[in-house]
């Protein structure tokens, strides 16, 4: 019990750390589900190789977290477009081809 609690904590303060920790972690509890699958089907996937994949998410996903760093909040709002004003209704009557008609 003590030993999960400890990771739990441990893995709470790393997925603070590498925003895309979560994602390799999500990624690897799939691997697994499909490791359990095929193992129903009688197709084994090795300890070594499983490992190795686990390992190499993982790194992948923090290290493309260093790569990556997530940008400030204020870096974000500056980046957002902003919206195109609506035109009155008045103003789309008066430009529109059938007020040219008139």
């Amino acid at each position: 019990m003590f030993m999960l609690r400890s990771l739990y904590t441990l893995m709470d303060s790393m997925t603070r750390m590498f925003r895309f920790l979560s994602s390799g972690v999500g990624v690897v509890l799939l691997l697994i589900g499909v490791k359990l699958i095929l193992g129903g089907l009688n197709v084994e996937i090795g300890m070594l190789q499983s490992t190795l994949i686990i390992v190499a998410v993982l790194l992948a996903s923090v290290v493309a977290s260093a790569v990556m760093p997530e940008q400030p909040e204020e870096e974000r709002d500056l980046e957002l477009p902003a919206p195109a004003p609506k035109a009155d209704a008045a103003q789309q009557d008066a430009t529109s081809p059938a007020a040219a008609r008139r």
